[in-house]
């Protein structure tokens, strides 16, 4: 999760990125549950102070933003760097 934030913290606001990410449990917290994240004060929220922050900087940011699933420990590069 701090790498995703390192990414989207790191890219001009204008800027497109691509995000992958084998943390379905971030990916879920970022998109289908970010209501109930939201609406429960982060409580249960795995790294809320985390999350709290990237949610901020991913919402100041004015270009595209993807996230993309991706396997653990098969050899992406930058995937495999930040385990």
């Amino acid at each position: 999760m701090i790498a995703m934030l390192e990414a989207a913290c790191s890219v001009q606001s204008l800027q497109s990125i691509l995000i992958k990410s084998n943390s379905q449990v971030t990916i879920d917290n970022l998109t289908s549950l970010l209501a109930f994240c939201k609406d429960k004060g982060w409580i249960r929220s795995p790294n809320s102070n985390i999350l709290r922050l990237l949610v901020t900087c991913l919402c100041e940011r004015k270009g595209l933003t993807l996230l993309e699933k991706v396997k653990g420990h098969t050899g992406i590069t930058r995937n495999e760097g930040v385990d």
